[in-house]
């Protein structure tokens, strides 16, 4: 009986460490994100704005160097933004956000990612409060059946 025991707690413990992300089935979703710690001196004509990109999970774990791979979504100046995930095919997305400095001569410069799936970038007093991705809900409904009848046997 003990050995039961200790093997269910082991087999429970082991699921517990893969539940780690937490995937939200939302075909779209309004991010919020929070500036940077250290924000440049603007001087006049210059201006900051927010790059969002989805990156497929298929492609396994996103880059957090490069937009390399990743969809870009839109730029906001505000700190929230409404995402569609794309709906086809049905695939998990995560969320990177990229804070942008454009100076008068043009010339941009750009922060890191802000990922979804790294944990030092999610505030563990938010909502949820994980790691997370996304994927769509949307799959359609399929038909109904047709000819419902008695086999006869």
């Amino acid at each position: 009986m003990k050995r039961f025991l200790f093997i269910m707690l082991m087999v429970l413990a082991t699921l517990g460490a893969f539940a780690q992300a937490t995937i939200l089935y939302r075909d779209s979703v309004t991010i919020l994100y929070s500036p940077p710690a250290v924000l440049p001196v603007l001087l006049p004509g210059e201006s900051t704005h927010y790059d969002i990109w989805l990156w497929d999970m298929s492609q396994g774990s996103p880059p957090l160097t490069s937009t390399v791979g990743w969809i870009y979504v839109d730029s906001a100046p505000t700190l929230s933004q409404y995402v569609i995930t794309p709906t086809d095919p049905r695939r998990e997305y995560a969320v990177g956000v990229q804070f942008i400095h454009v100076r008068t001569d043009g010339i941009e410069t750009a922060s890191d990612f802000a990922v979804t799936t790294n944990p030092a970038d999610i505030d563990a007093a938010g909502v949820p409060g994980v790691p997370f991705v996304y994927a769509p809900a949307t799959t359609g409904k399929p038909g109904k059946v047709r000819n419902l009848r008695d086999a006869g046997t």
